[in-house]
């Protein structure tokens, strides 16, 4: 059965050669941030985070591996 509820938070990815998103339905926009800030932190991909308008609520560079 398809989830026919609208996400609110979009949490999208971007790597050198790959884009990833992940749609999540979270409380708020301060929890989605701490997510996508963790998301980049372990993954080293830049995540943008939005709200279900499309509005950027936060961008977080991945970590650079010198």
């Amino acid at each position: 059965m398809a989830y026919s509820k609208p996400f609110d938070i979009a949490v999208i990815g971007a790597g050198a050669t790959k884009l990833s998103v992940v749609a999540l339905d979270l409380e708020n926009a301060e929890e989605a941030c701490a997510v996508g800030k963790r998301m980049a932190e372990t993954t080293g991909r830049t995540v943008t985070v939005r709200n279900a308008e499309g509005e950027v609520l936060g961008i977080f560079p991945g970590a650079n591996k010198n």
